[in-house]
């Protein structure tokens, strides 16, 4: 006989991961399309094509090693000209060390079969260099291509080899100077915002959870993309500070990175504060959370209090834009006079310390961004009476 189906049947499991799938796709793509992503493969088009026909030109047999020149173009092409510059230097002097060491062992008269070996095993242990950054594959390399490609001919080979690098990485930063020269501050402003942005998040839903008696209530994944927020905007900035160095667009564009780089140490320190709030919030094993510790006024006093902080860092963000030093001020004022009304809420006494430690960690909050929103002021002023 066989056996009866079972009554309660898995329920069918619908994949989603082509949409998950074709999002990914999506968004890579609008990577990949970025103006200034397409800015730099034309100036890399450019930069390439011109080496190609100026290698040409170069005298005696240097010039049969033209093809060499795009290639150097194409390391030249960094985001940042300092970039350019620095892989250019440390590619030439990766390439020189390799070209000393299929000398030397080209001197010796070793058979190729012995010094092909040695001159990889010490290209990749010379590659270990600090000073050659990113370039130090090309130690091994332009040992290995003396003594295979350069052959009997070596000396001519290296001369080439090294001139026409050296043309096209000399034209790459040409190019990278001269049109459009990357200026990455865009980037970095949209990420401070975004990271503003992460911030006000979180607070808003600490003060729905604690509104709604709830320990967590989705705060805990508002303060992770703030982290994630934290490390992209840390990443914007470093890049936008090094975009304007040497860079003549600064001339005309005055955009002030330093006030990023203090924006982001700021939101640094109140990530903190929001991990000793949300530590709060949700309690331990030891200690019960604050909503179940004190009642129902307290709770509002409190949910208040983050929705004020909300509000100021919303503040925050909108002061660069130019919105008014007397808001944030009102912004401050009514932070400030709801952590008194908390502190001087009767809670019962073993809610004393965490009310305490809630009310000193928004105060030093508010402290933070009042600090930020006074700074852009002043900034915004500066920039006034310079214009």
């Amino acid at each position: 006989m066989s056996s009866p189906p079972p009554t309660n049947p898995l329920p069918i499991q619908r994949d989603s991961t082509p949409h998950s799938r074709r999002s990914a796709a999506g968004t890579a793509v609008r990577r990949m399309l970025r103006p200034a992503r397409l800015l730099l493969a034309g100036k890399t088009a450019l930069a390439g094509t011109a080496a190609w026909y100026i290698g040409h030109l170069l005298p005696g047999e240097t010039a049969d090693f033209a093809y060499y020149a795009p290639l150097g173009a194409l390391i030249a092409m960094a985001p940042t000209l300092m970039d350019s510059m620095r892989s250019s230097l440390q590619t030439v002097a990766g390439l020189a060390l390799g070209i000393l060491i299929a000398w030397g062992l080209i001197t010796t008269g070793a058979p190729g079969w012995a010094v092909v070996p040695i001159a990889l095993a010490l290209g990749t242990i010379l590659a270990g260099l600090p000073i050659l950054g990113t370039s130090r594959d090309y130690v091994p390399i332009a040992a290995l291509f003396v003594l295979i490609i350069g052959g009997a001919n070596a000396n001519d080979f290296s001369v080439g080899y090294l001139l026409q690098m050296g043309l096209g990485m000399a034209i790459g930063i040409v190019v990278n100077l001269v049109v459009a020269p990357p200026l990455p501050t865009d980037d970095a402003a949209v990420a401070i915002s975004a990271l503003r942005q992460a911030g006000t998040n979180t607070l808003d839903a600490m003060a729905d959870s604690l509104g709604a008696g709830n320990r967590e209530s989705g705060w805990t994944e508002e303060l992770a993309a703030l982290e994630t927020r934290l490390s992209d905007a840390a990443t914007a900035v470093r890049n936008a500070r090094e975009g304007s160095r040497a860079n003549p667009r600064t001339r005309w564009n005055h955009y002030d990175v330093d006030e990023d780089l203090d924006d982001v140490a700021a939101l640094r320190r109140i990530r903190m504060h929001l991990s000793a709030l949300g530590a709060i919030l949700r309690g331990s094993e030891q200690e019960k959370p604050l909503s179940a510790l004190v009642d129902d006024e307290g709770r509002d006093l409190a949910s208040r209090l983050l929705s004020a902080l909300a509000r100021s860092c919303e503040r925050w963000d909108d002061d660069k834009r130019g919105a008014a030093a007397a808001d944030a001020d009102a912004d401050a004022d009514t932070v400030a006079d709801l952590e008194r009304r908390l502190r001087a809420h009767a809670a019962p006494t073993d809610a004393q310390p965490l009310v305490s430690a809630f009310a000193v960690a928004a105060g030093r909050l508010s402290e933070e961004i009042a600090d930020r929103v006074a700074s852009h002021a002043e900034h915004e002023e500066r920039a006034g009476r310079t214009a």
